[in-house]
């Protein structure tokens, strides 16, 4: 669950903010169609049971909302419909990019939809700057949730892979600055923490390395027994203790 983010009752997949949250228009979903067809904003008609008829959902504007938008909640793990101008909705709009510190309001009604293969694998932009009103806490924050974006969109890539992608244009729209690095070097995974550990099922008995890829029978690494710390030397000769 989003912080700041409630279930409305009786809508399924229908959320409501119960404050201002940091949020983005999400890239790649040019391609996505509402699963009961029609536009966006039809779509969340139907599933808010509510008039789109109102005043766009991001912070700051004041044009009346038009389109439904894929936006990506700060915290999230997933896409949302949310009621926007023509305007914000635009793809080559800047203040409604990632790390712009663009806000869906308090009170804004959005919709879960599905967080499509072209969504995972679209080009990222992202503004790294400090946006008017932005404050440093909030950036870091930021900062944050894009290592938290890129690593579940890249499908879970580690932060040397994803910074080896981006360095050779694998991955485009991404300014990988030095606290996004740190960021992506310091963010955990509780999906890839609880994988590894899954598979990390013995360790060696001296050293402590992972050998779950040895026989059963072993309980040493093979530089710990051929160092003879397993009980028998390299070559085969027995190793006797000390008097």
């Amino acid at each position: 669950m989003v912080q700041g983010v409630v279930p409305v009752r009786g809508r399924d997949d229908v959320y409501r903010l119960v404050r201002d949250k940091i949020a983005w228009n999400m890239d790649g979903s040019v391609d996505a169609r509402p699963r009961f067809g029609g536009s966006w904003i039809r779509y969340w008609e139907i599933k808010t049971g509510k008039n789109a008829h109102r005043r766009c959902s991001y912070v700051s504007c004041t044009a009346w909302a038009e389109d439904g938008g894929h936006v990506w909640i700060a915290g999230g793990n997933g896409a949302y419909i949310a009621p926007i101008c023509k305007r914000c909705n635009w793809c080559e709009n800047e203040t409604r990019v990632q790390g712009s510190g663009s806000q869906l309001r308090r009170g804004t009604e959005v919709v879960l939809v599905d967080y499509t293969q072209s969504m995972r694998r679209a080009d990222r932009r992202i503004a790294l700057y400090e946006s008017e009103g932005v404050r440093k806490s909030e950036m870091f924050s930021m900062v944050e949730n894009q290592a938290k974006y890129l690593h579940d969109a890249s499908g879970h890539m580690s932060a040397d892979q994803l910074i080896s992608v981006v360095e050779t244009g694998s991955i485009t729209g991404v300014n990988m600055t030095k606290e996004l690095i740190e960021a992506l070097k310091s963010f955990k995974c509780e999906h890839c923490e609880k994988a590894f550990h899954q598979e990390y099922e013995r360790e060696c008995r001296s050293c402590g390395v992972d050998i779950s890829n040895r026989p059963p029978n072993f309980n040493w690494c093979s530089d710990c027994w051929r160092g003879g710390r397993g009980g028998r030397g390299g070559r085969g000769r027995r190793w006797k203790a000390s008097n």
